[in-house]
């Protein structure tokens, strides 16, 4: 399982032990507070019932600060008081933008297809559901720790 955090949403994405996508999603309220953070993910844990949950590593992106980072802290000790594996690791991109990456691993992964968001004009937000792709992307680092 990965997890995923930025600024105004929280996403997961969940494979198999063969790297199939069982599950994906993503939620803007539980970005509201550190505590509702913590609760959400929670209930994904709950939900699922990950071996692993890969996080971002704290410090790791300067871009990240304030309420972000603080969201990033509670998710990070709710997957450490968890049964699950926690591994943490940098952000890495593999590509020139993350919009590139996402339609990479829709390629891999074409449920994920009808969620890849086209590159917004450079003064528009970010679409939200490209939380799923960072999630999945998070994930995949696990192939790596094998």
């Amino acid at each position: 399982m990965g997890i995923a955090v930025a600024s105004g949403r929280i996403g997961y994405a969940v494979l198999s032990q063969d790297d199939k996508l069982l599950d994906e999603g993503a939620s803007q309220t539980a970005t509201r507070s550190p505590e509702d953070a913590a609760a959400k993910v929670k209930a994904w844990i709950a939900l699922v019932q990950p071996g692993a949950i890969v996080t971002e590593e704290i410090g790791s992106n300067p871009r990240k600060r304030g309420r972000t980072l603080c969201v990033m802290k509670a998710v990070y000790e709710t997957v450490r008081e968890s049964d699950a594996i926690s591994v943490t690791t940098p952000k890495v991109r593999r590509y020139k933008d993350k919009y590139r990456e996402a339609a990479a691993l829709a390629e891999e992964f074409p449920e994920l297809l009808p969620h890849v968001p086209e590159k917004p004009k450079c003064w528009l937000n970010e679409p939200k559901r490209m939380i799923l792709f960072e999630a999945l992307s998070l994930a995949l680092r696990l192939r790596e720790t094998r």
